[in-house]
């Protein structure tokens, strides 16, 4: 599914590519929570100088996704059950916050704009399982909820939504990896869409309790099967 990420680089840019190829590692736990990073080694794999790891990194520790100790290394930072369940404590209060707010400015474009990344979830969620990609899926789900607070009108609301957007994807990796929660997840967005149509702020603040207090308890389950199996 990621075997991209290990490939040279050969394009422009490559601050930038190497950012979002590291990024991407982290999220979906190529590189793991914890874990030592050899820069040289990553430089000379993906064909690259040390100066777009360096500048890589340096965005990377701004975000808080890894940990840089002098005279020791370049750490993954982890993330933890607690962290995610916090997250969703967190989305819960954001989200449900701005309902009124939501259902008074979103436009007929916007609400259209949610149903085309639902349709392109469902058209991910309909490929055979050698051709899925969890990324993907959960980067539409990301965008599904950006769209939906962004509707509210509030830019400083949306940036702190945005902040917090690594940690919700890698959340939404850790439990979006079993199809059925997934399928579930996406039907809730499709309720979504329809009361936002409706512009019925409190049935949406229902919807989203539901939805969001559902992926907080799937971390538990996904948790608790891991734990099982001795990952």
């Amino acid at each position: 599914m990621h075997s991209g990420i290990m490939n040279k680089i050969s394009t422009e840019d490559l601050s930038v590519i190497v950012y979002k190829r590291m990024k991407t590692a982290i999220t979906t736990r190529l590189f793991a929570p914890g874990e030592r990073l050899n820069l040289p080694a990553l430089a000379e794999q993906w064909g690259v100088s040390h100066t777009p790891i360096k500048d890589a990194i340096v965005r990377l520790s701004a975000e808080g996704l890894v940990t840089v100790k002098p005279k020791v290394g370049t750490f993954v930072t982890p993330f933890t059950k607690q962290d995610m369940l916090e997250l969703f404590d967190v989305r819960l209060i954001l989200e449900t916050g701005i309902c009124h707010e939501i259902c008074k400015h979103i436009t007929d474009e916007q609400i259209d704009l949610l149903e085309q990344i639902y349709e392109r979830g469902e058209e991910e969620l309909a490929k055979p399982p050698e051709q899925f990609d969890y990324f993907q899926f959960n980067d539409l789900d990301a965008q599904f909820h950006e769209t939906l607070v962004g509707a509210a009108g509030n830019k400083k609301m949306l940036q702190i939504y945005k902040a917090l957007n690594f940690h919700t994807q890698s959340a939404r990796y850790f439990h979006n990896r079993f199809k059925e929660k997934m399928k579930s997840g996406q039907d809730q967005h499709k309720e979504v869409i329809q009361v936002l149509r409706m512009r019925d702020a409190e049935m949406l603040k229902a919807l989203l309790t539901r939805h969001i207090q559902e992926g907080k308890e799937k971390v538990h389950e996904v948790r608790e099967d891991e734990e099982s199996r001795g990952e």
